[in-house]
């Protein structure tokens, strides 16, 4: 077991009862550090949302090499990226929140608080935008499928 894992919650594939095989080897890149273990198939719940039937391929990690994952304040990684530039052209939950009709929009929106005094730190929204956060959204096209681009008009607390 790698010393990240004795410091984090773990997926136990045995005590799920939709967990399906994959064995598929993965070896993903992040930054400086990176992650390696098998491709294998789960619901996945995201907040409320159970997105069943996963075609989604996820990677259970079983080599986390360096101390990132083990100082990390988070306990896996979730993938929204395009399927395109995927390890194993896996699709991603996201995809499948779209395809399961859980989300108003085919779109995403994060909004980061930088008021450490403040409880939460930040909002993931699936299906949109959470307007209470915004002051003006600007909607970017993406030119390019395999990298994700954004404009700012401008930042505010």
């Amino acid at each position: 077991m790698q010393l990240a894992c004795f410091f984090h919650s773990k997926y136990k594939s045995s005590q799920s009862n939709s967990y399906k095989a994959n064995g598929t080897f993965a070896d993903i890149q992040y930054g400086t550090e990176a992650i390696s273990g098998f491709f294998s198939y789960d619901d996945v719940k995201v907040g409320d949302v159970v997105v069943k039937n996963q075609v989604m391929i996820f990677i259970e990690a079983t080599r986390e090499p360096g101390v990132t994952f083990v100082a990390a304040k988070f306990d896996g990684i979730l993938g929204l990226g395009f399927q395109e530039i995927s390890d194993g052209n896996a699709v991603s939950v996201w995809y499948n929140m779209i395809e399961q009709s859980f989300v108003k929009e085919p779109v995403f929106s994060f909004w980061l608080n930088r008021k450490q005094e403040k409880e939460q730190g930040g909002e993931l929204f699936f299906g949109g935008v959470d307007l209470a956060h915004f002051d003006d959204v600007v909607e970017q096209e993406l030119e390019v499928s395999a990298f994700k681009e954004y404009s700012l008009s401008k930042l505010s607390e």
